[in-house]
């Protein structure tokens, strides 16, 4: 499966609010550049040979100007006006091997001291350079997904891990190691975002890295909230199971329950997330169900349905079972179902033998 553009298409907490893309700063049309628009140039430029080129440039305008060695490393870790980021966040969501070498300390060129980034540099949402990979589709346009399960617990799945990631993670500084649970300024570690973008491949690696999976954003999401968050080109329903499956298996079943069974500030679990997504399997709306035994998160799966005019009705079938002993909570049910004025699954529920209420 190969990894293509990804726009999320909801809004709220179901948007996840991606991280901005690249500087709207239109470097090449400057006329006389700064040591520090020359940085953000370079650290921009996606071409190996480009970047290399800009690279010099800047280390002749540092030269020009007389800059000290305090001066370059202030230079180095500072954020840009127009999208508070640093240099780092650019060269990794560009995808620039060249520069974030140099960055991160992995390329030796002469008195490359002054010329190291802190590794957990934030931006100005406190998102660090992992949460830009996440979301950094020129990084992951080049790779391939692992198209068979197997292939997700071998090596051929790290064989699709960007060098730049790689490099970042994998850093042999003694001084630091990058913070792979970082959460930004919405409590979004670069886990969910992996998540929310489909990016299989990152996920296996963050996890093989102890990223932990337990951990909730401020709106009290966890990483099976931002699976089922809908992206672009749309998840399907073998890339959901497929992505349930190893994130189950990243976890104890200790902790099933818990998450299974978490819920937003607006009171919606995973299940009802999950059927708010038309390609959601049967398979994982049963195993959600078998965690949640309050009716109100079911009344809610099927007002999502409903609201959101999903089609394949059958995948709720897990959910009719419990209501066949509860008349008030069917006709609640049904009543839910009438609000939103969707004739075929207020059809498809009548016709179902589970719901016996009168009216």
């Amino acid at each position: 499966m190969k990894s293509t553009k990804v726009n999320v298409v909801e809004s709220g907490i179901d948007s996840g609010k991606p991280i901005r893309g690249p500087s709207a700063i239109e470097y090449d049309q400057i006329g006389t550049k700064s040591a520090q628009e020359l940085l953000y140039e370079s650290a921009s430029e996606s071409n190996y040979k480009k970047a290399e080129e800009k690279w010099a440039k800047f280390v002749t305008k540092i030269k020009e100007e007389g800059l000290r060695r305090h001066q370059i490393e202030k230079l180095i870790k500072c954020l840009d006006e127009q999208k508070q980021w640093s240099a780092l966040h650019y060269a990794v969501f560009n995808n620039n091997l060249f520069v974030t070498k140099i960055l991160v300390g992995a390329r030796y060129i002469h008195d490359d001291k002054p010329y190291k980034c802190d590794l957990n540099v934030l931006g100005g949402n406190g998102e660090n350079v992992l949460h830009v990979a996440a979301q950094s589709n020129p990084l992951w346009s080049h790779q391939k997904e692992p198209t068979r399960t197997s292939q997700i617990y071998t090596s051929d799945a790290y064989r699709n891990i960007p060098d730049v990631v790689k490099i970042l993670v994998d850093s042999t500084r003694f001084d630091q190691k990058i913070d792979i649970n970082h959460q930004d300024d919405e409590g979004r570690t670069p886990l969910h975002l992996a998540v929310m973008a489909n990016r299989l491949a990152f996920v296996e690696y963050l996890l093989e890295r102890k990223s932990r999976v337990e951990i909730k954003t401020k709106l009290n999401a966890n990483v099976f909230h931002f699976m089922f968050i809908r992206c672009d080109p749309i998840q399907s329903s073998h890339d959901l199971q497929t992505m349930f499956n190893r994130l189950c298996a990243g976890m104890n079943d200790e902790k099933k329950p818990a998450l299974f069974q978490s819920r937003t500030l607006d009171n919606r679990s995973p299940l009802v997330f999950a059927v708010g997504h038309p390609h959601c399997p049967e398979s994982i709306i049963r195993q959600l169900a078998e965690y949640n035994d309050d009716n109100s998160q079911l009344i809610l799966a099927f007002d999502t349905v409903a609201k959101r005019r999903i089609r394949n009705f059958d995948v709720l079938k897990p959910l009719l079972k419990r209501f066949e002993r509860e008349i008030s909570y069917q006709n609640e049910l049904v009543q839910v179902v009438c609000r939103h004025d969707y004739i075929q699954i207020l059809q498809w529920l009548l016709s179902n033998k589970y719901i016996t209420c009168k009216f």
